[in-house]
């Protein structure tokens, strides 16, 4: 199986262009680069402003660190399981889940309980 470009990646507003994707250091090779669905390429309504662009962006930048953190959940299941100390697992799960999340940019669940569904 072929790996995937290791992380991290950023997540940059190109401005007219939209957003790319890449590691730091290799910003002219963009992983993925993100086009606004807006058709108005104006400065007040276009792909420099589109909000729905941006959180695409970091969603895709964060994807390094999400796979990392299903991996550490994957571990802590594990080793929680074999060695019958589940008491401690809940903490671990979380914080391993919510340090994923914010690398997002998208709001946590806390956050989402105290606004509409749709994080507004």
């Amino acid at each position: 199986m072929t790996s995937h470009t290791p992380g991290p990646w950023e997540a940059r507003c190109e401005g007219f262009k939209g957003w790319t994707v890449s590691q730091p250091s290799h910003y002219e090779k963009p992983i993925a680069v993100i086009y606004s669905r807006d058709e108005d390429y104006g400065i007040d309504g276009g792909r420099y402003h589109d909000k729905e662009c941006a959180a695409n962006a970091r969603l895709i930048a964060a994807a390094p660190d999400l796979l990392e953190a299903c991996r550490k959940v994957e571990a802590i299941s594990a080793e929680m399981k074999a060695n019958g100390r589940e008491a401690t697992f809940g903490l671990r799960l979380y914080e391993a889940v919510k340090d994923a999340l914010a690398k997002t940019g998208a709001p946590s669940s806390e956050e989402l309980q105290g606004a509409g569904k749709d994080g507004t």
